[in-house]
């Protein structure tokens, strides 16, 4: 038996209705837990607020999870580090802690509670087993404005392909540019970026409001931060809104560039635009200066320093052969 269905057998053997299975019904139904989800093992589990149930939990922990746990008992959530597994019997006193990497596991019919609860940070994941021993995965999705949360069941589920972000709205900020992004209240948006946006819409179940960049730049570097909502603001237009959060995404024809990449997710690369060096057409003065035209794309100076760095590398390629010849 695989360490998650050790982790199973210790919780669900908490419940109230341990009694009413033998120990090999247990270890079946238990065992086909182990392909749900690997997050939810975790070499040290640690007990919030548990009770009644504690005496079953070490007891299982000794007879059948002593080589893979380590149980330590919390008097609160905060005590548990980073990157634990919580094991919480009852109703966490806050609704919202500040940690990252850490599994929540909620033994309660109360499906308001892990939905309530806020795991600020990074890669947190919460469950939620019932008295029915239904397991359930709670899930959070937060944008600028909106926010949405929701229980989907684990028992028994098939792989599921793709994202639903259970209609979350979401604020865009656009910039319409012929040939890539067109915004209509009633159509949306359209065009190249905007057809895809709308796919995504559609496929990932979200909502949105779009607003147009409130100076129509892109997201030119500033000579100086400014402060708007609290938040540091590095940029010009859509990347400046991103940073302020005024909106979740910026929908244009933006360039990649390293000062934005800072501030910014780009997405996949979704088309390429070549660089051309436009020169002036030489006048009519003259064929002696039609000939100079190709030297004068760049500055005297430049070619200069074209030249005396061919004349370093010579001299420089010249002292090492001397130097090479002395040793043969």
């Amino acid at each position: 038996m695989n360490k998650l269905a050790h982790i199973f057998l210790t919780l669900a053997a908490s419940l109230a209705q341990v009694g009413s299975f033998s120990t090999d019904e247990w270890l079946k139904y238990i065992e086909s837990f182990s392909s749900i989800d690997p997050l939810l093992y975790n070499s040290v589990i640690y007990l919030v607020d548990c009770n009644a149930t504690d005496e079953t939990i070490w007891l299982l922990n000794d007879l059948y999870t002593s080589k893979y746990l380590n149980l330590k008992v919390a008097q609160s959530i905060e005590q548990a580090p980073k990157g634990s597994t919580v094991l919480v019997c009852n109703a966490p006193d806050k609704n919202q802690i500040d940690i990252s990497y850490t599994t929540f596991i909620f033994l309660t019919d109360n499906e308001t509670i892990p939905l309530s609860f806020e795991a600020d940070g990074f890669n947190n994941t919460k469950y939620l087993i019932n008295s029915q021993l239904q397991i359930f995965q709670a899930i959070y999705h937060k944008a600028t404005f909106d926010k949405v949360s929701f229980l989907r069941p684990l028992n028994g589920r098939k792989e599921e392909s793709g994202v639903d972000l259970q209609g979350l709205q979401f604020t865009v900020g656009y910039i319409e540019y012929e040939g890539y992004v067109k915004y209509d209240e009633k159509a949306g948006f359209s065009l190249k970026f905007g057809k895809l946006f709308e796919l995504l819409k559609k496929q990932m179940n979200f909502t949105y409001k779009a607003i147009p960049s409130k100076d129509g730049g892109y997201g030119s570097l500033l000579t100086k931060p400014t402060k708007f909502n609290g938040q540091t603001v590095t940029h010009t237009g859509l990347i400046g809104m991103l940073e302020g959060k005024e909106i979740d995404i910026g929908l244009a024809d933006l360039s990649l560039t390293y000062s934005r990449a800072q501030k910014a997710d780009f997405g996949g690369m979704m088309m390429l635009q070549r660089t051309i060096l436009l020169v002036k057409k030489p006048g009519a003065g003259g064929d002696d200066y039609k000939y100079w035209a190709y030297f004068t794309v760049l500055f005297v100076e430049v070619w200069g320093a074209y030249l005396l760095s061919a004349v370093v590398f010579a001299l420089f390629l010249y002292v090492l052969t001397l130097f090479a010849l002395r040793n043969i």
